[in-house]
């Protein structure tokens, strides 16, 4: 079987070009390829990650009371006395992955008693 040294050349050139394109994204900024750090992929969404923790008393006095607060809870899964829990300037961020989305709700709550209602994102996912 004979191939023409045109439809060759032309399949090398496409297989030597597409692998250095860059995809943009709506912006025109290029898209970063995937590392497995969680800490640049949550930069890259522009979400908060422990990095982000306040280093004021205050913030890291309230990211405490709410881990004291989160552990004592003997009911709770092991993930959820481990999510992230992000405090700066005064406003509280829950990262991380629960069993349940009674779970869910149980850590956000514990967060707004300690810190009050409105200070509160949670993120934790149930997985």
């Amino acid at each position: 079987m004979k191939i023409s040294s045109g439809i060759l050349t032309s399949a090398v050139s496409v297989f030597l070009v597409f692998p250095a394109m860059s995809f943009a994204n709506d912006r025109g900024e290029s898209k970063q390829p995937d590392t497995g750090s969680t800490k640049q992929f949550d930069e890259f969404n522009r979400g908060l990650t422990a990095g982000d923790q306040g280093n004021s008393r205050s913030d890291i006095e309230l990211t405490q009371k709410i881990r004291q607060a989160i552990v004592k809870r003997e009911a709770l899964s092991t993930e959820a006395k481990n999510v992230t829990v992000i405090s700066a300037n005064g406003m509280v961020t829950l990262k991380g992955q629960v069993k349940s989305s009674s779970e869910r709700l149980e850590v956000g709550q514990i967060a707004k008693d300690v810190a009050g209602n409105g200070q509160v994102t949670n993120q934790i996912e149930v997985r």
